[in-house]
């Protein structure tokens, strides 16, 4: 076993979940009853004996599973207690932590299934997000000091390779199995990030240029540079495909949207200040940030100003527009929501800072103090507070209220609101199985399986490795 395989699985065997309670008989009393109400399972691989397991289930309310190796993963305290997230709605739906060590973590990004930790010194981790397994780690070649977010190349099956981009090189790995599918030494040095889909990637360069790249050339030379256009300025921001277009801004304060392929011009719009951060973009709107006070709204179309707000400061951080609603931070002031359909403010808190995560009404924000806020959507209205300890990363869910925190230590947890389906171990152990493969993968391997020649249960037991499976016979 290779050292990065030894890393992944000594990673796993420290996840812990919660499962369901578990059945208690005759002659069990109240302690040991909340006991088994409160149980989370450590998956570690320390040998067991059986014969204890029934007494430690009614005794601890954390359970040893053995998985059949003759060593133990230390398992670290989780981030947050459960009576705390108890008393905001939530509670521990797995915590895991990883081998970073003295490396700190730099980010941490949630992209479709996976949540990308990256370290100072450049080591990526890929986490299954739904069961906190870590599917594999990379090193990249330099140290990150700029964080350039991953993107996942576009692909018609929805299973690209995700990109990684330094100074001079953007590295692509398969997002599940983490093998190297290709690394370009770029002919000049990166700006922001890159978008791509399965022939062309899209990059900015520190020089003011914008590239159109024929990744997926013969591997012993360099990316072809299709078309490139000068821009005015440092690309420094993420390029986004969207409605078959890319669009970007440099930190001039200019707005770019060009045509795939030949990267025909299709508009452009001065906003007359300077942009730090990265442009939203959805069919409401292009979102662009500028330090001269205003936040524009461009159409996506014409690059026609369809709104522009003013705010009491000039604006530094992206904007984030998530479910119909824009959020946009200017200090001191707070943060400002605004519904992007009757484009009419909708609130504005002081002590918030940054958007995190939302399912419907509920929203999650990030206070100027760094502490977690539980508010209302449409009102601002504040329902809870949860304090965060020092050095944690609270990872922006776009997709529903689910809170992914990651320690600068490497500590993990995801935490949901009460009421959720616990995670089973079967569940746990199947993804594990399944790590490495794609969803077509595991689609068509059942497919193989269903068409294949019945089997004894026996057989279709040791299909699957599972190892919390009881075996009979030799």
């Amino acid at each position: 076993m290779n050292r990065a395989a030894t890393v992944r699985e000594r990673t796993n065997e420290s996840l812990r979940y919660r499962c369901k309670p578990l059945p208690y008989g005759r002659g069990s009393d109240y302690s040991s009853i909340q006991a088994c109400r409160s149980i989370r399972i450590i998956l570690t691989r320390k040998r067991a004996v059986s014969m204890c397991l029934h007494h430690l289930l009614r005794a601890w309310p954390v359970v040893v599973i053995c998985l059949g190796s003759t060593w133990a993963t230390k398992a670290e305290p989780p981030i947050l207690d459960a009576e705390s997230l108890r008393q905001v709605g939530y509670g521990v739906f797995w915590d895991s932590s990883l081998p970073s060590g003295n490396d700190p973590v730099f980010s941490a990004h949630l992209l479709d299934e996976n949540l990308y930790v990256i370290t100072k010194l450049g080591v990526i981790y890929a986490v299954q997000a739904d069961t906190g397994l870590l599917r594999w780690a990379r090193q990249l070649d330099e140290t990150v000091y700029r964080d350039r977010a991953p993107t996942h190349v576009a692909t018609p099956s929805d299973d690209g390779p995700v990109l990684f981009v330094t100074h001079s090189k953007v590295t692509a790995f398969d997002r599940y199995s983490g093998e190297t599918f290709k690394e370009l030494q770029l002919p000049f040095p990166a700006g922001g990030g890159a978008v791509a889909d399965g022939f062309l990637m899209y990059v900015g360069s520190a020089g003011g240029e914008f590239y159109t790249l024929r990744w997926l050339c013969d591997p012993r030379c360099i990316p072809l540079t299709r078309a490139h256009v000068d821009v005015n300025g440092v690309i420094t921001s993420q390029p986004i495909a969207a409605f078959g277009r890319i669009y970007f801004t440099t930190s001039v304060g200019e707005v770019y949207c060009v045509e795939p392929g030949g990267k025909v011009l299709r508009w452009a719009y001065a906003t007359g200040g300077e942009v730090s951060s990265g442009i939203q973009v959805d069919d409401s709107g292009v979102y662009v940030a500028s330090t001269n006070r205003r936040l524009y709204v461009l159409d996506p179309d014409t690059g026609r100003r369809i709104r522009s707000y003013r705010f009491p400061g000039p604006l530094f951080d992206r904007p984030a527009v998530v479910q119909r609603t824009c959020y946009q931070y200017c200090p001191p002031d707070g943060l400002f929501a605004f519904d992007v359909d009757t484009r009419r403010r909708l609130w504005v808190r002081p002590d918030a800072r940054e958007f995190v995560a939302r399912a419907a009404e509920n929203l999650v924000l990030l206070t100027t103090t760094g502490d977690l806020m539980f508010a209302e959507n449409q009102t601002g209205q504040v329902r809870g507070i949860l304090d965060l300890p020092e050095d944690v990363i609270a990872v922006t869910n776009t997709r529903d209220n689910v809170l992914y925190l990651v320690g600068r230590d490497g500590g993990l947890l995801c935490a949901k609101p009460t009421g959720f389906d616990y995670l089973r171990r079967d569940t746990v152990t199947t993804a594990r199985a399944r790590l490495g493969l794609s969803p077509r993968a595991v689609q068509a391997t059942l497919a193989g399986l269903a068409t294949g020649p019945l089997t004894t249960g026996a057989a279709t037991a040791a299909a699957v490795d599972d190892p919390l499976r009881s075996k009979t016979g030799p």
